[in-house]
């Protein structure tokens, strides 16, 4: 199946058309959404206790004092990996939750949410907020006013990879929501072993040794942006907290952003994977047929071209823009005005030519000419869309290209994709070449399944993808299955968006979809993360009917967003606290 927006893989893999989310093992271990519900008896503020038992009591004793503080019911829910909230809001979008700033902390949302978390760390399982989270910019937002603090978890100094909390402040500074994920009792060692250049060294090696096949071990060339390497903490499925080296080495033949964490005290890769995501200040160029970027530039802002390719492409990134900002207020890719940056005639052989994609370390897109499957991919718009998106998802909510937040980041760029190019829901229709390829379009989130004709026994072959979480491709997290299936089981959460859309129409899901992204959505998100922070963010924007209809939609595939009992469940025997 074509892919149009991985810059991962070779031919089969193109860009849009593996789709995909995330593992269903994850959804199996997701807690419950409460609604006012008490979790003991007692008030105050306990002190964390030593062991994971005492730590869980400690958190359901200090929800109860903040329900009782707030005076009103509370909506959350809890991870069970951890014992503590992932999800916390008043159960009435109006409602807030109680804090009261010190005279030093107003006037500085940053201050304000690390106040408000360092008052419920025994909540939290924090043991210190100012020393275990790292306040990233403030960032505003332009549907509600509302502050949004993305406090990312650090460990003696170190980065924890994809670990945070989002702390959302209404326009008087009042804490609204707090959601995402941090995990406690973390004790790695916190001086490495291996050196820096043994690091990068180790990567590379198992990148060429056991990730590329021998037809692109022989043409690809490999960099390691050495300034990017550094040490951070890489908390696995099951727990296990690793000090590593972050080393990320981008390739040409095949294209590539690989992500590896190396065992920062022995030569050993603890995980790896391919991060490449296959941008009114524009500036469009031309690799002439190489893989070199950006390349020859032949078009800046207000100017045009004679290459058809180069002008479509640019057009696109105009169209794309726009949309952003006249629905959003957003300014570019990052909100700050960075040019929109396009290179066009991208690669030197057929695998190359038919992808396109958005490097996020060189914050441009580039679009290949097409070749047996597709036409030159700058002249679709929702293409375009797709790619500019990722760049947006980049800059806010950071989704990891892998499992279901893969999968997630690919959803999101189809809706957008399809919303700024009023493409009915479907994805590549301009860009397919119809036959060979057996669909007239790559992607279709109203049936993803393509008429029946995908084969969930064979997920990675065929063509269409699941639309319902009994259909989830359980696939490993590698580059040969497709980083866990983003490019396939996207299609869950792309259905989702289709239907909320059909119920509420698609004004109102752009302003709910873009709120998600940008201000609840965390790096490690699952489905169901975005299933309640989608149903949390129409509860703000409109009200409980828009409310109800993104939960049924979500209903609709499999993803049940329901009240249920707020007690923390007990951690996994076989996992730490």
């Amino acid at each position: 199946m074509p892919s149009l927006t991985s810059k991962r893989s070779r031919v089969p893999l193109m860009w849009f058309a593996l789709a995909a989310l995330m593992l269903s093992t994850v959804l199996g271990q997701s807690g419950v959404l409460a609604i006012g519900a008490g979790l003991g008896k007692g008030a105050g503020s306990p002190v964390m206790g030593g062991d994971a038992g005492s730590d869980l009591l400690a958190a359901r004793v200090a929800f109860d004092a903040l329900q009782r503080r707030s005076g009103g019911a509370l909506a959350v829910h809890w991870d069970p990996r951890g014992g503590i909230p992932d999800f916390l809001a008043g159960a009435d979008a109006a409602a807030r939750l109680p804090y009261i700033p010190r005279a030093a902390e107003r006037g500085d949302p940053a201050a304000i949410a690390r106040g408000f978390l360092d008052e419920n760390r025994v909540l939290f399982r924090l043991t210190d907020a100012a020393a275990e989270l790292e306040a990233g910019p403030v960032e505003r937002d332009q549907q509600l006013g509302f502050s949004v603090i993305r406090m990312r978890q650090v460990y003696r100094g170190i980065p924890v990879f994809g670990k945070q909390l989002v702390v959302h402040l209404d326009s008087q500074g009042r804490p609204a929501a707090v959601n995402g994920h941090f995990v406690p009792g973390l004790a790695p060692p916190t001086e490495p072993t291996l050196s820096r250049e043994a690091a990068e060294a180790t990567a590379v090696d198992d990148l060429l040794e056991g990730e590329l096949e021998p037809d692109e071990r022989a043409r690809v060339v490999t960099e390691v942006l050495g300034q990017k390497t550094a040490l951070t903490v890489y908390v696995d499925e099951g727990g296990k907290a690793t000090l590593t080296w972050t080393v990320t080495i981008a390739t040409a033949s095949p294209l590539g952003q690989w992500r590896y964490f190396v065992n920062a005290r022995r030569p050993a890769v603890v995980h790896r994977f391919d991060s490449l995501a296959y941008d009114k200040q524009r500036r469009t160029y031309t690799a002439q047929n190489t893989e070199s970027i950006p390349g020859r530039l032949v078009i800046e802002e207000g100017q045009r071209s004679r290459d058809e390719v180069a002008q479509a492409a640019h057009d696109g990134a105009g169209r794309v823009y726009d949309y952003y900002f006249n629905n959003f207020r957003r300014d570019g890719i990052d909100g700050r005005g960075s040019p929109l940056v396009s290179t066009v005639h991208y690669g030197d052989d057929p695998a190359e030519a038919e992808n396109a994609a958005w490097i996020g370390e060189a914050e441009q897109m580039i679009y290949g000419d097409g070749g047996r499957v597709f036409r030159p991919l700058a002249l679709g718009l929702d293409v375009v869309g797709h790619e500019f998106t990722h760049g947006v998802i980049d800059s806010t909510a950071d989704l990891v290209y892998q499992g279901q937040a893969g999968a997630l980041n690919e959803s999101y760029a189809d809706v957008f994709g399809t919303l700024i190019a009023g493409s009915n829901w479907t994805i590549g229709r301009d860009v397919v070449k119809s036959p060979p390829y057996p669909l007239p379009y790559l992607r279709s989130l109203e049936d993803p399944n393509a008429g029946g004709a995908y084969d969930q026994r064979n997920p990675l072959r065929g063509v269409g993808q699941p639309a319902h979480m009994r259909e989830y491709a359980n696939l490993p997290l590698s580059r040969r299955s497709d980083n866990g299936g983003v490019h396939i089981n996207s299609g869950i959460p792309n259905r989702a968006a289709f239907l909320v859309a059909r119920a509420i129409g698609n004004q109102k899901t752009e302003q709910i979809y873009y709120r998600t992204l940008t201000q609840y959505l965390t790096p490690e998100a699952t489905f169901l993360d975005a299933g309640r922070a989608t149903v949390r963010s129409a509860q703000e924007l409109f009200g409980p009917a828009e409310a109800e209809a993104v939960r049924g939609a979500f209903g609709q595939v499999g993803l049940q967003i329901e009240a249920g009992t707020g007690a923390p469940p007990p951690p996994p025997a076989n996992q730490p606290p």
